[in-house]
C-alpha cells in the first residue's frame, strides 16, 4: 500500500483551542500552587498592622420587677388525667374505609382523632367535599 507523502492536515475548531488554553490555566496553577507551598505565599508588606484596643464594657445588673401573680377569677375544673385518641393515616382507598374508621373511633371512646394524611386520592374538588362531609 502506498503512503502519503504528506501528512493529512487537521483542521482545529475552537473547542480545541479552548481545551488547549483550560489545561494550560489547570498546569500554571499546579505548578503556582507548588511553589507557594514550598516556598511560602509572598506578602505584600513587612508592616505590622495597628492594633485597636476596644473599651471594656461592664454591664449593669438591674433585678427585675414582677408586678404580684393575681389570684384566679374563677376556679378551673379539675380535668381527667386518661383520656384516649387515635391516630390513622392514609384513608384514601375511598369513603367506605374513611367511614368504617370514624365508626371504630367512635365505638373505642376516643376522644379525638389526628389523620397523619393521605385523605384523598386524588385530591378533586369533589373528594374533598365528600371527605369533609363525612
Amino acid at each position: 500500500m502506498p503512503r502519503r507523502s504528506k501528512p493529512k492536515e487537521t483542521k482545529r475548531d475552537w473547542r480545541w483551542w479552548a481545551n488547549m488554553v483550560l489545561n494550560g490555566a489547570v498546569v500554571l496553577s499546579m505548578v503556582l500552587g507548588t511553589i507557594f507551598v514550598f516556598a511560602g505565599m509572598p506578602t505584600r508588606s513587612t508592616q505590622q498592622l495597628p492594633t485597636v484596643e476596644l473599651p471594656t464594657l461592664v454591664p449593669t445588673l438591674v433585678p427585675p420587677t414582677l408586678p404580684p401573680p393575681a389570684p384566679p377569677a374563677t376556679p378551673t375544673p379539675k380535668a381527667s388525667a386518661d383520656y384516649q385518641f387515635a391516630v390513622a393515616g392514609d384513608s384514601r382507598d375511598g369513603d367506605v374505609v374513611y367511614s368504617k374508621l370514624l365508626q371504630h373511633v367512635a365505638s373505642d371512646g376516643s376522644a379525638f382523632l389526628i389523620h397523619t394524611g393521605d385523605l384523598v386520592p386524588s385530591a378533586t374538588k369533589d373528594e374533598w367535599s365528600k371527605f369533609r362531609d363525612l
